[in-house]
């Protein structure tokens, strides 16, 4: 996907046309040509819209696409309206965007061949070497198996190899999600979950087995309380007269 250059916590693992503007990267014009595309693709789709509606969709396209680069947008649009006889949603033209950016993905068992060759070609006391001739996502993938050396030194092929798929494809998922996802909105998700996480830690420091100051007041009898009774009738009557 063609992002913004803004350093964020979740790396790329993909070549990507980076934008060298900084902030929003489609303008509202640029916003209004995209739709004015769709409404010539889908006439149909968008009769009757009300400006209001209209207002509202522009505001929402320029919102989810403040990251991608217009050309890239367009592109998306174009392999859209070419298949499809439906007018995209927004998580159809992220998905698009980054199906012209990132192009064909590599099956996980082809990865997985490859991770062998490097065994073979490497072995585990050239790690270094081995590893860069991988994938990003298929290092990772064998960082959360154990490692290379662990895997290299493993007997279990077929075990390894239904693991690593298992591994590789729920990082890539989730990778695959984040990407869809705009700049803006991650970094707000990214900034709610540390304001969470220092709310937590707070609450962690507190030491609870701390007994509270909790002022007590020691028990008055039956005879104290009758003679305070007999006091204050005794001072009444004594006014009284």
């Amino acid at each position: 996907m063609c992002l913004n250059g803004k350093a964020v916590a979740i790396k790329r693992s993909f070549d990507i046309n980076i934008s060298k503007k900084g902030g929003i990267t489609v303008t509202r014009e640029e916003t209004i040509g995209v739709l004015t595309i769709l409404k010539s693709a889908y006439p149909r789709f968008y009769q009757g819209m009300t400006k209001g509606d209209a207002e509202t969709v522009i505001n929402l396209w320029s919102a989810m696409f403040s990251d991608v680069e217009v050309e890239a947008v367009k592109l998306a649009l174009y392999k859209i309206i070419s298949t499809s006889q439906y007018p995209p949603t927004v998580a159809e033209v992220r998905q698009a965007i980054m199906d012209t950016q990132v192009g064909m993905v590599k099956d996980v068992g082809e990865v997985w061949n490859e991770i062998t060759r490097a065994i073979r070609n490497f072995g585990y006391m050239r790690e270094k070497e081995a590893l860069e001739t991988l994938s990003p996502m298929a290092v990772k993938s064998i960082h959360h198996m154990g490692g290379w050396k662990t895997l290299c030194m493993s007997e279990t092929v077929m075990a390894d190899r239904a693991h690593f798929i298992k591994i590789f494809t729920q990082l890539e998922k989730r990778e695959n999600e984040e990407r869809l996802i705009p700049l803006a909105v991650r970094e707000k998700i990214q900034l709610n979950i540390e304001m969470n996480k220092s709310s937590e830690e707070k609450l962690q420091s507190i030491d609870y087995t701390e007994p509270l100051a909790i002022e007590v007041n020691e028990p008055v009898s039956v005879e104290d309380s009758l003679r305070n009774v007999r006091s204050m009738i005794s001072a009444i009557s004594g006014g009284a007269s």
